[in-house]
């Protein structure tokens, strides 16, 4: 008796010794991460420094050419990149001593516009550089959104476009579905997907070919509303199986795609945990594609659900009320018809979320605690795509869920972080208390963003490890900081 309590003491201290070094560890990597993220600015001027340099150049020579109007816009980019640039206040002088503007020729056009061209590519060789970086400083999605800059500043950049997931095919990039389906003869028909080119032009004109026939798309979407003759759509990394509309199933599609992209820069640590390759890649590795249904009747959703997911027995009743909903027993996602217009697109972007993170990481059934699926889940639910296409979740109090926990902070019905964390789904999403995705979600928001960012490593750590089923995470174990500093921190947050 008395050698098996020595035995266990001496594995419970061992433990205790290893949790330390662990806690050590974690606070070393912060320590360097924030170095790093308050040194960006300054990496950033250096990275810009040629194409100041350019720039300053070619202002310069647009100046000795009288060129007022051009020379003023060069000065203007300058100043909006570095405004105590060195050469700026006197180029700035010598532009408004520009006595009356001349108008450059189609020869120094065409030799401004190659300077500029020049300009933009050393920049982006810059960024991209500097993105390699903070990539290898395990702070990915700095990386992602410098990389994202150079290739905005020169869209031929291969280190960009291909950590991106971009492929080049003759001179032009795409992304890696697209330049498959080129390559294969097809073309991308908005509302409509992937069709062969030679048929694009009449599903323009809202025709189907089924079977070799050509027919309204109307009459198309009636004859897959069929549960047996679903619409099947493909994309990179989802399989569409719908007997809604063709238009909606794609769209639905192109949401999904967009979710994994918005995934895949908010939670860039979380998918690279296991899968970080030393060359930069910021796209989505899965051994098999993640399946979607979408039912046009709700009678088809209440049998699929009762059939497929039957083990779980009077649930199935239960997930019928949904308007949708992911599952790890099936390891699909399945959406009924009845979800309000307004509601849709924020309900999708949530399940699929669900969807990703937990196939990525293999979770279980029961998954991690309510609060940590609601701190990433209902947090990503509020992307949107920019003007560019490229879906970004809002930051800070542009944020719904931010916004909301600040609401409820003023009015003193912000529950109490402690008494959040350990509540199980039912508890979680109770009726009585309907604001706890939303502080969840903006708990998520300040661990990711506050401090430059110095949280968010070692919390899609505790993230990733809780979706895995490690038993005992301890978010203050990752962070460093106990709840009640977590709590006080949280709220100065909301107060900004």
């Amino acid at each position: 008796m008395r050698r098996m309590f020595w035995v266990v003491a001496t594995v419970l201290i061992a433990l205790n010794v290893r949790g330390s070094e662990i806690s050590q560890r974690r606070a070393a990597d912060r320590q360097v991460r924030a170095a790093a993220l308050k040194s960006l600015p300054d990496g950033v001027r250096k990275a810009e420094s040629a194409y100041l340099a350019g720039l300053a150049a070619t202002a310069q020579w647009l100046i000795t050419l009288q060129a007022k109007a051009e020379a003023s816009t060069i000065v203007s980019q300058i100043e909006s990149l570095d405004d105590k640039y060195a050469a700026l206040a006197d180029l700035k002088k010598n532009v408004a001593a520009i006595p009356a503007a001349v108008a450059l020729d189609e020869t120094k056009q065409k030799e401004l516009a190659t300077r500029l061209k020049t300009a933009q590519k050393g920049r982006a060789t810059g960024l991209a550089d500097l993105a390699a970086t903070y990539y290898r400083s395990n702070l990915p999605t700095i990386a992602c959104d410098l990389l994202r800059q150079a290739m905005d500043a020169d869209p031929d950049n291969a280190a960009a476009r291909q950590a991106l997931g971009y492929v080049r095919t003759g001179t032009e990039w795409r992304e890696a579905y697209a330049a498959q389906q080129t390559q294969k003869g097809n073309a991308y028909v908005p509302d409509v997907g992937w069709v062969p080119a030679a048929a694009a032009e009449r599903v323009k004109k809202g025709e189907w070919c089924e079977n070799g026939k050509w027919l309204p798309m109307d009459d198309a979407d009636k004859l897959h509303a069929e549960p047996a003759r679903p619409w099947i759509v493909e994309t990179q990394n989802f399989t569409i199986r719908s007997t809604q509309s063709r238009k909606d199933t794609v769209a639905a599609a192109e949401r999904c795609e967009g979710m994994v992209q918005a995934c895949c820069h908010e939670y860039a640590n979380f998918f690279l945990r296991e899968k970080r390759s030393p060359q930069m890649n910021f796209t989505l590795s899965m051994t098999k594609k993640m399946q979607v249904h979408l039912f046009g009747q709700k009678a088809e959703y209440d049998a699929t659900i009762k059939r497929e997911l039957k083990s779980i027995g009077a649930w199935a009743g239960f997930l019928s009320l949904l308007p949708g909903f992911y599952t790890p027993i099936s390891h699909a996602s399945y959406f009924g018809p009845a979800i309000p217009e307004a509601f849709r697109g924020v309900y999708l972007n949530n399940q699929i979320a669900a969807q990703i993170l937990s196939e990525v990481s293999g979770t279980s059934a029961s998954g991690p605690k309510a609060w940590i699926k609601a701190s990433v889940g209902n947090s990503i639910q509020a992307a949107t795509p920019d003007e560019k296409g490229r879906w970004l979740v809002p930051a800070g109090h542009k944020h719904p869920a931010v916004t909301k926990a600040t609401e409820m902070q003023a009015q003193k019905t912000l529950p109490a972080l402690a008494t959040l964390f350990p509540l199980d789904d039912g508890a979680f999403h109770s009726p009585l208390t309907p604001g706890n995705p939303e502080v969840a979600a903006a708990l998520g928001r300040f661990l990711l963003e506050t401090h430059e960012g110095a949280y968010a490593v070692d919390f899609l750590d505790f993230v990733y490890d809780s979706y895995k089923g490690v038993k005992n995470a301890n978010l203050s174990d990752y962070i460093g900081i106990d709840n009640a500093t977590l709590e006080k921190e949280f709220v100065e947050y909301l107060k900004q």
